[in-house]
């Protein structure tokens, strides 16, 4: 079967949205079309409306690194890395809570005095 690119929503009615699936639902899924079973097979076989999306996805991660779902673990934290420890976050909250007027340069001051960086 070939997994060309989804064709493009209908805008009047929209995005379709998007829905979890077990791990083991994707690696069923995954088996079958690597079988040569159609999309509309999978569905008829499965008793789900799995989208011609997701099963490219999963199809190019399968192809790529031989797993149906990514693994976390294997990526970085998402988001800007923390400006300071929770030891140091948990001392500005103690401070501010004795002084609630302390100024930025004051509370860094502190934190500097107290980690030497």
């Amino acid at each position: 079967m070939e997994i060309g690119l989804p064709s493009q929503p209908n805008p009047a009615i929209g995005p379709m949205p998007y829905r979890k699936y077990d791990k083991g639902v994707k690696v069923i899924v995954v088996k079958l079309c690597v079988r040569g079973k159609t999309l509309a097979e999978i569905n008829c076989t499965t008793g789900l409306k799995i989208s011609d999306d997701s099963l490219c996805r999963w199809m190019n991660l399968y192809e790529n690194t031989r797993q149906v779902v990514c693994d976390l673990a294997l990526y970085e934290q998402p988001g800007r890395p923390l400006a300071f420890s929770r030891d140091e976050a948990e001392f500005v909250l103690t401070a501010l809570d004795k002084n609630p007027t302390l100024y930025l340069d004051e509370i860094q001051s502190h934190v500097e005095a107290m980690t030497g960086t």
